[in-house]
């Protein structure tokens, strides 16, 4: 009897335990328990090898396998990324501790080859789609984020299903344009030139279905400017207001944009017509405040911004932001860090080309300026990253036409010799800078 009692409980335990093999599976794998996650998997699978919830159990488990971390502490002094800097007693930067990610990509692949046949075998369920994307998107694997979501929005069609097989109805279509909105910053916050193309052809397919969408028309004429086509960026804002005319962000950031472009009559009647709204947000009334504040802020001398401001930023690289995000775009010094300093630069962001070089092992981030018609005025300026500083290298109009290669450090101007003609594009500036200085060790 005690026996049949026990096989009995037996049974009635594991049939009990057979409904939440779910919850059990996604707590380990949180937990990172990927070995109590494989066992649970493993008892699912032999309870129920047609539940439709094994296809996401299998890619999570493959997917979380396919990534770990390490605690690194190393003596560089610009890693990059999340990073503890270290500095000894004199406050000298001695090296970074960080947090290194390594990826098994044969792992990742059978992860997405997983949910694939998920996929396959269950068409209609949103949520493997939008997991493919998110874990195409963990790997910067951005065109399949964007073949994958692409693919949503022209499926426009289907009756989506979600967890469970349970059916979206009308509110798929909200989680299909959000999710696009998602995908789309995603991939532009990536920040390379290549992943901005992917973001902005994604944006405009998604834009196609759902041309209300106030958020990722902000985004897109973010990303419109951010490629050179200020006009387009602001159609973009302009389409978003007239959905949302109370949106403050939105006019806020087509009067940024104006000042960005150095026109300062249209950002001032941008920033004063968010004044006189009784609609827009404080938060808004308040950043158009500060951004009047700013445009009316007389600029400082070109001499002033060449040869004290910007060797300034340099020198404090390391307290400020990583190189990339400083010297990559001009508008990060010129106007977000020089608004907190009180000051205003006499150039406009979308006045200056920026370019990215390497030479003798060296990054170096060149800044185009217009040609000057004074002197002492720059028509290049480098930045080069050097330890816990950036050193900064200019080419500058002198007497009599002749042009200067020279740099700052430690508060003083560094001459290298006059150059019988302006170097004709930023690599040669950049060529110049190896041959005088750099490959000489000085």
């Amino acid at each position: 009897m005690k026996k049949l009692l026990f096989s009995s409980l037996a049974a009635v335990a594991l049939a009990c335990f057979a409904t939440d093999y779910t919850s059990e599976f996604n707590s380990a794998i949180r937990d990172g328990r990927l070995e109590a996650a494989d066992s649970l998997l493993r008892l699912w699978e032999a309870s129920d090898s047609a539940d439709p919830e094994l296809y996401p159990a299998r890619f999570n488990l493959l997917f979380n396998r396919a990534q770990s971390s390490y605690i690194e502490l190393s003596g560089d002094t610009l890693p990059g990324g999340d990073a503890l800097i270290l500095s000894d007693s004199s406050g000298r930067v001695v090296g970074s501790l960080a947090e290194r990610q390594i990826r098994n990509d044969s792992v990742y692949e059978l992860a997405m080859a997983e949910i694939d046949r998920g996929i396959a075998a269950f068409p209609d369920r949103l949520d493997f789609r939008l997991g493919k994307a998110a874990a195409a998107g963990c790997f910067h694997r951005w065109n399949m984020v964007s073949s994958v979501v692409e693919g949503v929005l022209t499926d426009s069609g289907r009756n989506w299903l979600w967890t469970g097989c349970e059916t979206l109805g009308a509110s798929a279509d909200s989680i299909v344009s959000d999710a696009a909105f998602d995908y789309v910053r995603d991939i532009y916050m990536d920040g390379d030139s290549a992943s901005l193309a992917v973001a902005a052809a994604l944006g405009d397919k998604a834009l196609a279905r759902f041309p209300e969408n106030v958020e990722l028309l902000n985004l897109m004429g973010a990303m419109s400017f951010e490629s050179g086509d200020a006009g387009a960026a602001i159609a973009y804002m302009r389409r978003a207001v007239e959905l949302r005319p109370c949106d403050g962000l939105v006019r806020y950031n087509i009067a940024y944009l104006y000042y960005l472009q150095g026109d300062t009559t249209a950002a001032l009647k941008a920033c004063r017509d968010i004044a006189e709204s009784d609609c827009v947000d404080s938060q808004s009334k308040e950043w158009a405040a500060g951004l009047e504040s700013d445009i009316q802020t007389p600029p400082m001398r070109p001499y002033d911004y060449f040869f004290r401001w910007l060797p300034a930023v340099g020198a404090q690289v390391n307290e400020i932001g990583a190189p990339d995000w400083l010297f990559g775009s001009p508008g990060s010094i010129n106007n977000e860090i020089a608004a907190a300093n009180g000051v205003r630069s006499p150039f406009a962001a979308a006045e200056i080309d920026v370019s990215k070089h390497e030479v003798g092992g060296r990054e170096v981030y060149v800044w185009t300026f217009p040609v000057p018609d004074e002197i002492p005025m720059c028509r290049y300026v480098a930045f080069m990253p050097d330890g816990d500083r950036v050193r900064c290298f200019t080419l500058e109009k002198s007497l009599q036409n002749y042009w200067v290669l020279g740099s700052m450090a430690d508060g003083g101007h560094v001459n290298y010799g006059g150059v019988d003609y302006m170097a004709p594009d930023a690599r040669s500036f950049v060529e110049l800078i190896w041959e005088r200085v750099l490959s000489i060790g000085k």
